[in-house]
């Protein structure tokens, strides 16, 4: 009896080690293929972010017209939410860089949208303070012009004949 219950606990065991092995290996697929698919789409979202930011002055231009001034605002937020993906796919990609997938698991699960502010803390400790900077400049950048945008809809007229 005592060798049939070793026999149970010892496949008990190994049935316990093969689940961690898969939940391993599986998060790993995870991060990697996470860091691919960013690495892939940075470019496009950069391109996307630059159309945003020179479509900028024409929303800001059209936006004295009272009629035009909701679509205006919204279109300033999109600009702003599209800056906020690649800043955020380029943290996450410089996180990894900096401090690997311990830094990545963190910046993702931890604290969630954690990936800019652990970005700047590595940059922070591995004397990278340029790119600190400018991580922290784009985030008050970002956030000024979606509070403008905000702005700029609470300035819209009410009624139903506006654009939007």
């Amino acid at each position: 009896m005592a060798l049939k219950d070793l026999g149970t606990k010892l496949g008990g065991l190994l049935i316990g080690i093969a689940g961690f092995c898969v939940v391993g290996i599986v998060a790993s697929i995870f991060f990697y293929g996470f860091l691919w698919i960013a690495s892939k789409l940075l470019p496009i979202v950069e391109v996307l972010g630059t159309i945003g930011t020179l479509l900028l002055v024409p929303l800001l231009i059209v936006s004295i017209f009272r009629k035009a001034r909701n679509f205006c605002g919204k279109g300033i937020i999109l600009v702003t939410y599209i800056w906020g993906a690649a800043l955020w796919m380029w943290a996450t990609l410089v996180l990894y860089e900096l401090w690997g997938g311990f830094g990545l698991v963190v910046g993702l699960f931890l604290l969630g949208f954690g990936s800019v502010p652990l970005a700047c803390v590595a940059m922070l400790f591995h004397g990278e303070f340029a790119g600190l900077g400018a991580t922290i400049l784009a985030v008050i950048i970002l956030f000024a012009v979606r509070a403008l945008g905000v702005w700029i809809i609470g300035k819209a007229p009410v009624d139903a004949e506006s654009i939007s």
